[in-house]
């Protein structure tokens, strides 16, 4: 859609009743909570239900109100998005612990190998090819964020960027 409300409305599509709904957000659009309030959902929201704070060196800690988990290490994602992504996934992940179980060794393990293709995924034809950055920001928010993340990622040389609709 053209508006983060616009966008929060599709989002909000996934919601169901009676389940919890994870918003990474700490300022979202209105009809978050509007959506989650209607089909009876438990909007568990970042900055409201869960932060997550950057540590010195390459950790992090997200602090729930059942306790905090320290030393996480940083998402393998580039980008400092990724770190509020990862904080909504291991909601996630506490809010399904009944039926789906995932230890801390495994919490960590999925953190460092994260993989996700088309977003900020580096990628050669072949060795000693130049390297190719591909990423599908779809929107001009994620277009902001794609150039605040190449920002804070320099690549060597020259830069060319292609954009298709």
């Amino acid at each position: 859609g053209p508006t983060r409300e616009s966008i929060a409305v599709e989002k909000s599509g996934v919601f169901r009743a009676g389940r919890p709904a994870i918003c990474a957000d700490p300022e979202p659009p209105v009809t978050i909570a509007q959506e989650a309030k209607r089909l009876g959902s438990r909007l568990l929201q970042s900055g409201r239900d869960y932060r997550v704070r950057r540590d010195p060196g390459d950790t992090w800690t997200l602090s729930r109100r059942s306790g905090e988990l320290t030393g996480l290490p940083l998402p393998a994602l580039a980008g400092d998005v990724q770190l509020h992504n990862a904080g909504a996934c291991l909601m996630a992940l506490e809010s399904l612990a009944r039926s789906l179980p995932v230890d801390a060794a495994q919490i960590h393990r999925g953190l460092r190998q994260v993989q996700l293709i088309g977003r900020f995924q580096r990628w050669r034809r072949h060795p000693g090819a130049p390297e190719v950055l591909l990423d599908v920001a779809h929107n001009p928010h994620a277009a902001q964020r794609l150039s605040l993340t190449l920002t804070q990622h320099p690549v060597p040389g020259r830069t060319l960027a292609v954009f298709a609709m």
